[in-house]
């Protein structure tokens, strides 16, 4: 599984791109020094495409307003962090103002994966069935967990199923039709 998270929104106002969705690549936590670099969390498994530089968008997140457009590099990557330089914020108080934003690429830019690889955005929200014709519910979340992925599988009831994302549990995925088709490990679920 490959990560780059999706933000389904797509405001009108952002330099032209109306309608289009976009994937957080990176979370900026903090002010780095005094230049105006800021501390990013890393959202994708691709982190050297932006050490050259690259046009991304900058949102402040969900009901924070419009974002904007700009050129970013990464200048450090440690783990999962890194620290990014973002066109036009030169001083600690500018980058501070973007605490907690998000940066963005458009969904059309994300890295190509090969065949039967997904991103978490390309999965959520999908109408989950058993092999067996049982409707267990909508994917809602994926769990990035050391031993493997989990999907979180909202039901119609409210309840919760968490079901490992592994070749003998998924089955099928059809990212056209929203469907994945899933055989439950014995005991997963009781009967009835």
């Amino acid at each position: 599984m490959t990560m780059e998270r999706a933000d389904t929104t797509s405001p009108e106002s952002d330099a032209g791109r109306s309608s289009r969705e976009w994937v957080d690549v990176a979370f900026i936590r903090a002010p780095h020094g005094i230049k105006g670099e800021v501390r990013v969390e890393l959202l994708t498994d691709f982190p050297e495409r932006y050490t050259r530089g690259w046009t991304v968008r900058l949102s402040p997140g969900r009901g924070g307003g419009d974002g904007r457009m700009a050129r970013v590099r990464l200048r450090a990557i440690r783990g999962g962090e890194g620290i990014m330089q973002i066109e036009g914020v030169l001083s600690r108080d500018q980058a501070e103002s973007l605490r907690s934003w998000r940066v963005q690429i458009p969904v059309d830019q994300v890295h190509p994966l090969p065949e039967g690889q997904y991103y978490p955005f390309q999965l959520v929200g999908m109408r989950v069935t058993t092999v067996g014709g049982r409707e267990l519910g909508e994917l809602v979340e994926v769990l990035r967990l050391p031993a493997n992925d989990v999907y979180v599988i909202r039901g119609q009831s409210g309840g919760e199923l968490l079901l490992p994302a592994l070749r003998s549990v998924v089955r099928e995925v059809e990212l056209a039709s929203r469907r994945m088709l899933v055989e439950l490990p014995p005991g997963l679920l009781e009967e009835g």
